[in-house]
């Protein structure tokens, strides 16, 4: 929505420029193209007004569960009215593919301001940002939240002789989410480099996870990189999940304390550790001093009386000169140990084992202390899995650099539960970081009310953290039991059932083996404890199906026998030898008639 595209190389011919859109919207230009959708300028013919037109790509049509879910999107949005927000005005489907028509912005995304200047100076991030926490916290106002904030999806524009922000593609990346086949493994569609461990690991989505995302872009804003970057998505969501986000101030000395302090408050791992939306940042961000460190400062010399007496003068210029410089010397001097001279950067100790991380620290003039161990799925026991300072920080020489050991993956065995009754079950699972659910309460004849009888997984099992133990209880003996109804008559049956004060359900089938009226199968199976009133439900036998009768006049009578007989009839030879023999000139049944298998066919033969 910017002057430029943002989306990468744009074609030259594009089938829908020029075409008229619901008889409304006149599309003039591409100025954006990316994986999900494509953005025009376009005039909308009945304001007389340019727009942006966002239309979906027509892999992303086919799904329907995403266009709905753009459509819902759509519609929450257009109800957020916000100066730092781009305006939603209308949706709707052409040519079969779903479009969004936008506030058209004339400016350049944030992205493009990096790309320029590399970092930025505070003053002008706390400003960006102050705008960008304005405008996402309309949206969280009205339970809406972005999912993807980054330097791409956010706009600048002059407006009154200022830089004015717009918040872009709220909703977006969740409609396309929502869309996507359960099977489908990949990363998450939030960009990973921005993404909150929850949203990586398939939690749900809340304000406080575009919080995560704005610190990362904070950090970004005044570092020039983000915190965490590789060639492959995968380890950059694995140092989301297991690392914390360095001090903006390691790469950039001069920024405060206070935006070191901000930016470590947005980017806890914990979602609950984090300000509850961006209306709570925007009231810390607000408290800051944009002011830089202070640099220091060197005393300017006492100007010296003019004395009597040109050698004299000459002699004692001479040695305030020379103190000057001294003091001067020595003042810069100083300056620089104190601001840089007395730091050394931070060896890496990531990866490496207990032993060897002191040995390293030591090679470079520094110690190390040891932090409490966390558990990693990617860093096996006993390797370093964090540093204070990171590799490449800012130290002080001969400093001690606090280290973070893995304990590698973190898993619990399933404790033996069986025999034990609900709520203790239930405690020991909680303290081993593990879920309970009551799967099923059976009856059992031989297990009190309220204790369990069996767990899934088996007890014995290794399971991650937060893993679900599925637990059977018993629910004592039960009032009522299944009588063996197979074999009985349908009147027997119903006796039987009635008298274990159970409801009988009939249904019929036909059955080559079981006589007529007798049941054939029955569910529940016998034995079974249930409730008093259940139902059981019995399948009684019609008997044989019945086939047509076919027709076999004219037939001899060799002929006609083996045709009933294929048809699953016997026949019943009447012969007329007066007439002659040798031939069927008459049947009953008539050729068409239904009857049971195994019937007579009679046949009048000459």
């Amino acid at each position: 929505m910017g002057d430029e595209p943002t989306g990468g190389k744009v074609s030259l011919v594009d089938p829908l420029i020029g075409r008229l859109v619901e008889d409304r919207y006149r599309v003039r230009e591409l100025i954006a193209s990316g994986g999900m959708a494509r953005v025009y300028r376009a005039d909308d013919e009945r304001l007389e007004r340019h727009v942006a037109l966002k239309i979906i790509n027509g892999d992303q049509a086919d799904d329907p569960r995403f266009t709905e879910a753009f459509a819902h999107e759509a519609k929450t949005i257009a109800q957020l009215s916000h100066p730092n927000v781009v305006a939603v005005f209308d949706q709707g489907d052409h040519d079969g593919l779903p479009y969004v028509v936008m506030e058209f912005v004339r400016g350049i995304t944030l992205r493009d301001r990096l790309n320029q200047r590399g970092r930025l100076e505070l003053p002008e991030v706390l400003d960006l940002v102050d705008q960008i926490l304005a405008g996402l916290a309309a949206a969280h106002r009205i339970g809406l939240v972005h999912r993807d904030v980054k330097p791409e999806n956010i706009l600048i524009t002059r407006q009154d002789g200022r830089d004015c922000v717009k918040v872009a593609d709220f909703g977006l990346a969740q409609a396309v989410q929502t869309g996507r086949d359960a099977s489908d493994t990949g990363p998450v569609l939030a960009t990973v480099a921005y993404a909150p461990p929850e949203v990586l690991t398939g939690g749900a989505a809340s304000a406080r996870c575009d919080v995560y995302s704005v610190g990362i872009v904070l950090f970004e804003l005044l570092t020039g990189s983000v915190p965490f970057d590789h060639t492959d998505p995968v380890a950059v969501a694995l140092m989301h999940l297991e690392r914390e986000v360095p001090r903006p101030s390691a790469l950039r000395p001069e920024v405060p304390e206070s935006v070191d302090e901000l930016v470590r408050r947005c980017t806890r791992r914990l979602p609950v550790e984090r300000p509850a939306d961006a209306l709570s940042v925007a009231r810390l961000l607000r408290r800051i001093d944009s002011r830089p460190t202070r640099p220091v400062l060197v005393p300017r010399p006492r100007r010296q009386r003019p004395h009597r007496g040109r050698g004299k003068h000459r002699l004692k210029a001479a040695v305030q000169a020379v103190v000057v410089m001294l003091v001067l010397t020595v003042i810069s001097a100083g300056g620089w140990w104190l601001a840089d001279g007395r730091y050394t950067e931070a060896p890496s100790l990531l990866n490496e084992t207990s032993t060897d991380v002191a040995r390293l620290a030591a090679e470079n003039g520094m110690s190390v202390s040891f932090t409490v161990a966390r558990f990693s799925e990617s860093v096996p026991a006993s390797e370093v899995l964090a540093q204070d300072p990171p590799p490449g920080g800012k130290i002080l020489r001969g400093g001690i650099i606090s280290v973070t050991l893995s304990k590698g993956p973190e898993r619990y065995e399933v404790p033996n539960l069986v025999g034990m009754e609900l709520s203790p079950a239930r405690a020991e699972l909680s303290s081993l970081t593990l879920a309970t659910e009551v799967a099923e309460h059976r009856w059992d004849d031989t297990v009190q009310t309220g204790v369990v009888i069996a767990v899934d997984p088996s007890a014995g099992s290794t399971v991650r953290r937060g893993t679900v133990v599925n637990l059977i209880i018993s629910a004592g003996p039960p009032p009522a039991r299944v009588p063996e109804l197979v074999g009985e008559d349908r009147h027997s049956a119903a006796a039987s059932a009635q008298d274990e004060g159970l409801k009988l359900q009939i249904e019929t089938e036909h059955s080559d083996d079981v006589p007529a009226g007798v049941v054939v199968t029955q569910s529940p199976d016998p034995d079974t404890g249930v409730e008093k009133g259940a139902t059981v439900t019995i399948v009684v036998s019609e008997g044989p199906a019945p086939v047509a009768v076919p027709d076999v006049v004219g037939f001899t009578v060799l002929e006609a026998r083996k045709v009933l007989e294929a048809a699953g009839l016997s026949a019943d030879i009447k012969m007329d030898l007066a007439d002659g023999e040798g031939e069927v000139f008459k049947q009953t049944p008539e050729a068409g008639q239904s009857r049971p298998r195994g019937s007579d066919v009679v046949l009048y033969c000459q």
